[in-house]
């Protein structure tokens, strides 16, 4: 039952990573750096918000890892309970 707890646990903080991390990166960081119907306007924002965009980078990368590893943890978390399933789902 320990085990069951920790694993739910960890799933639901690798899903809070990827909620998180992906409100930035696809949400937070465009809308700072587009600027609509100009391309020299927003090749200067990037220039001029670099370190935003790294950020941003870095924070796609590790929200793809997570979202990676979440049919592993949930097919571990859901093995013992109906193993056809837990399959489907990952």
């Amino acid at each position: 039952m320990a085990t069951e707890r920790a694993i739910s646990r960890s799933a639901g903080a690798v899903y809070l990573l990827v909620v998180v991390t992906g409100i930035f990166s696809l949400g937070y960081v465009p809308g700072q750096l587009r600027v609509a119907g100009e391309p020299q306007a927003m090749l200067g924002n990037l220039v001029a918000h670099q370190q935003l965009f790294q950020w941003g980078i870095a924070a796609f990368l590790v929200e793809q890892v997570a979202f990676l590893l979440l049919p592993l943890i949930l097919f571990r978390l859901l093995q013992h309970t109906h193993r056809a399933t837990a399959v489907a789902a990952g």
